[in-house]
């Protein structure tokens, strides 16, 4: 009786072949995300909903967005392209006046814009809602204070959505969001210094001192700027862990690889149960994710994912991809310190902090549970 067919076990989408294609090409021609990586990835089709702030066909997108993670082992760039597409689109498409979207998303979408999602602050941390960044109503808009740290494209964006806080004692009763231009007097960025490929993801501070935008650059409704960021945050973190699912998927066809073509003692380590059986752990955990995954974009599609829907798969996600890419690393001995930053270890360890900490996820599905006050 023959075994399974490796081609069958792992059969990849059409589209899928394509954004893994497309995700090993952009990687090869950019070290960093910026306005010409934004436009290369912009000319591939089934990106286009989700560049637009909208999920689109949700088996399509998904097999795009995984294809793109295996694909790409830039790590940063992909974080860049979801920061700018999941969150800043996603705030923009749903909640942005008529004339503000009409302006900027078509925009957006085509990589002619790079948009940043500027809600953490260094003091705040994973308690969001506690930002410090104030904002003042004047007589024609507002004018904002504060800053932003580790912002995803800091460093490249053209615009920011903005949130700021009427008073800090309100905490997210007192929250809105705001979208600013990079050119907007008092608007400044600088990049943080980091190690690894997560910095390719142009993370830096945003410093605003006396921001005066007027008051048609208020997005969704004054001091409701909870629910736009709520709604941006779940699309990111769904959407986000398609990446590391493609990024599993590449440690579980790296290591299957090394394993059947490297000897040892006379025979292949695909041989050695210790090996094989860490590559049907990353297998597993591949098949598992992009189950929860197609679970979390159906939900996005049909408008019912909740955080805690969002952050069950942005900490699954993120831990299984920390899981594999060690286990890959492990699996190819010494010569595992020759790409451990370049195929996709550093950018694993990075996700268990962005976009929420993989702990905050726990203390949101906590709650969800009745755990927790």
């Amino acid at each position: 009786m023959s075994g399974p067919d490796p081609d069958a076990i792992l059969y990849e989408s059409p589209i899928h072949d394509q954004g893994r294609k497309l995700g090993g090409e952009l990687a090869a021609a950019f070290g960093a995300a910026d306005h010409v990586f934004f436009r290369e990835a912009a000319r591939f089709e089934p990106l286009a909903p989700v560049l637009s702030g909208a999920v689109g066909d949700p088996d399509a997108t998904m097999d795009a967005l995984v294809g793109l993670g295996e694909g790409c082992p830039n790590g940063g760039m992909l974080l860049s392209l979801g920061a700018h597409a999941f969150a800043v689109a996603g705030a923009v498409a749903k909640f942005a006046p008529d004339g503000m979207r009409a302006t900027f998303l078509p925009r957006l979408a085509s990589g002619s814009l790079i948009g940043a999602f500027a809600a953490t602050e260094a003091k705040a941390g994973s308690d969001v809602m506690a930002m410090e960044t104030r904002y003042g109503e004047t007589r024609n808009g507002y004018v904002l204070n504060g800053e932003k740290a580790w912002i995803t494209n800091a460093t490249q964006a053209d615009v920011f959505v903005v949130f700021a806080t009427k008073d800090v004692r309100l905490h997210s009763r007192g929250i809105s969001a705001f979208l600013v231009e990079r050119a907007t007097a008092g608007v400044t960025a600088a990049a943080a210094q980091v190690q690894g490929s997560p910095g390719n993801a142009s993370l830096g501070t945003v410093t605003l001192k006396d921001v005066h935008i007027g008051r048609e650059a208020l997005i969704g409704r004054l001091n409701a700027g909870a629910q736009v960021f709520r709604h941006a945050i779940v699309q990111e973190r769904i959407l986000l862990s398609a990446f590391l699912v493609g990024s599993i998927r590449r440690a579980l066809r790296r290591s299957i690889e090394h394993a059947q073509t490297r000897q040892q003692f006379g025979a292949p380590i695909a041989s050695h149960q210790y090996v094989s059986g860490r590559i049907v752990d990353i297998y597993r955990r591949y098949a598992t994710t992009r189950l929860l995954l197609q679970y979390g974009i159906g939900r996005l599609d049909l408008g019912s994912a909740t955080e805690a829907d969002a952050s069950l798969v942005k900490l699954q996600c993120s831990e299984a991809a920390v899981e594999s890419n060690l286990d890959a690393f492990r699996i190819h001995g010494a010569k595992g310190f020759e790409t451990a930053g370049s195929e996709g270890l550093l950018d694993a360890l990075s996700s268990v902090t962005y976009s929420g900490t993989s702990d905050l996820q726990k203390v949101i599905i906590a709650a969800a549970l009745g755990l927790q006050p």
